[in-house]
């Protein structure tokens, strides 16, 4: 078994807070772009000021959700708490909710000096593992787990 387990700090937290306030964004845009065919058709049945005023809300609705100071604060709370693997099972326990994969479905293993992120899919950082939380297990035996995926993202080699 291997266990990191504590708060992410650093450089592990300011990744984590950048993949999340990306994630927010892409889906406040997209919400912003779904609709607007609602406020299009707004247009068949009430007066041209309230179509304005229905455009002028979609927009700034979808640009203060792409402000990404509400994100930072908020993504502190959102990082995982722990990441542990056990057998062929990764899990990411967060605040209110625990996430487990298999490892067979891990496609990448991004290794940034400080931390891994280990990756199943690109959208959302669920596996930030911060080196120096590593409670029990050994980095050699989580790197033996994902030979062949890992990939050095530190520009030292």
């Amino acid at each position: 078994m291997i266990v990191f387990e504590g708060a992410l700090k650093k450089d592990a937290l300011k990744y984590f807070c950048k993949k999340f306030i990306k994630l927010y964004r892409v889906a406040f845009l997209f919400a912003g772009i779904i609709m607007l065919p609602f406020v299009v058709m707004l247009s068949e049945f009430f007066d041209s000021i309230w179509v304005i005023f229905a455009f002028v809300f979609t927009f700034v609705v979808t640009i203060f959700g792409m402000v990404p100071i509400m994100y930072k604060i908020k993504g502190k709370d959102e990082a995982p708490k722990k990441v542990y693997i056990k057998g062929d099972i990764i899990c990411s326990v967060f605040e209110n909710t625990t996430v487990f994969k298999q490892l067979e479905d891990i496609k990448e293993v991004h290794d940034y000096g400080a931390f891994y992120d280990v990756i199943y899919t690109k959208v959302f950082p669920i596996f930030v593992c911060q080196k120096d939380l590593l409670k029990k297990g050994t980095l050699e035996e989580f790197e033996a787990l994902f030979e062949g995926k890992i990939i050095d993202k530190t520009g030292d080699g």
